[in-house]
């Protein structure tokens, strides 16, 4: 918290009351005891931390669900390139870095044409012409965005003009999601606890899924500066295990719990909280700054003016986690998520077959 206003947020739910155990967990057992004042134990973060890697392996996308996808970015890039002869249309963020929650967003951007006021209204005037649902223009982010929702898929869309480093942006995701394989886990569980709490979105406020892996990638690149942890974590490990999951994804939220975010992080920099070479070291910020590795002089939390919520939120995580529950990650994820569900919808004899499990 920076000072200011915070707007108050429900705590998330702790479900110790239910005897459901999500969908991530291949079989239900019995509710475990509770650990003893010092609940963070061994075998507690061993436990998170399988969930943490059973979650990460079954929100990846199935086949269908990838076909929906790329089915949808051609009938968009159709209905552009109709539009406009000269355009190119590509794909980045979440759904090209291997990122995506089953309700990401599509993200797609436009070069060749500039966001005039005309041009925005002409593209949304086209998508509904061709059945989308809920077209929105946001003609004053500091992107100037088209939303859409696709009713034959149910997938939402972004369409941005000229955003810059859009390619790089994808290829500097994977080269960090190879560097640091733990960190995979660990960005999808913190993206689920955003969206269920509407804090994923910049425009109001919240941390784009960018801003999610730049600080996860932050706080990997910290927690290597430390004298023997570097080594004793292994965080460059090919195969994460349980034990270093669940040790990282507490740390990591008690982290940013508790520290004054009213400071500069240079994911980029060997000294990620104290780039000495950073334009932004020089000031005294009021609010958390995030370098953009691509753009020193973009600061990608510039928008998010509801840090401090994010910040209680993670601060009412750890707390939850302490608690009793029938698994440790949904003590703070809600597994009864519509779009968890609803991915299964249509095809109830669905299993974790379909995950590739």
């Amino acid at each position: 918290y920076m000072g200011g206003t915070l707007r108050r947020i429900s705590m998330p739910i702790c479900y110790t009351a239910a005897p459901h155990v999500p969908a991530w967990l291949p079989t239900k057992g019995p509710s475990e005891p509770r650990l003893g004042p010092d609940v963070f134990t061994a075998e507690f973060t061993r436990s998170l931390g399988h969930e943490a890697l059973a979650f990460a392996n079954w929100i990846q996308p199935t086949e269908q669900e990838t076909a929906s996808r790329h089915n949808l970015v051609s009938r968009i890039q159709a209905v552009i390139t109709t539009l406009w002869s000269k355009s190119t249309v590509k794909v980045y963020g979440s759904t090209e870095t291997g990122l995506a929650l089953p309700s990401s967003d599509v993200d797609l951007v436009v070069d060749g044409i500039s966001p005039r006021p005309s041009h925005l209204s002409q593209l949304s005037q086209e998508l509904q012409s061709h059945g989308m649902l809920n077209v929105r223009v946001i003609p004053h982010a500091k992107v100037p965005i088209v939303k859409f929702m696709d009713p034959e898929s149910r997938l939402s869309g972004d369409i941005s003009f000229g955003v810059t480093n859009a390619s790089e942006s994808v290829k500097l995701v994977r080269g960090y999601l190879e560097t640091y394989p733990v960190a995979k886990s660990m960005i999808l569980v913190l993206k689920t606890l955003l969206r269920q709490n509407d804090l994923n979105l910049v425009h109001t406020g919240g941390l784009s899924s960018y801003a999610v892996t730049l600080l996860v990638v932050s706080f990997l690149r910290m927690r290597e500066q430390v004298p023997g942890e570097r080594k004793e974590l292994n965080l460059r490990s090919p195969r994460p295990d349980c034990t270093q999951t669940g040790r990282l994804l507490i740390s990591f939220l008690m982290e940013f719990a508790t520290r004054d975010l009213r400071c500069v992080f240079s994911p980029a920099s060997d000294n990620p909280l104290n780039p000495k070479s950073s334009i932004w070291s020089r000031q005294s910020p009021q609010s958390l700054i995030l370098e953009d590795p691509l753009d020193p002089t973009n600061n990608v939390t510039g928008g998010s003016f509801n840090i401090g919520n994010v910040q209680l939120l993670l601060w009412y995580s750890v707390q939850a986690l302490a608690s009793q529950a029938p698994s440790k990650l949904s003590s703070f994820i809600n597994p009864r998520d519509f779009s968890f569900v609803s991915r299964f919808a249509d095809k109830p004899e669905s299993s974790t077959e379909d995950r590739g499990e």
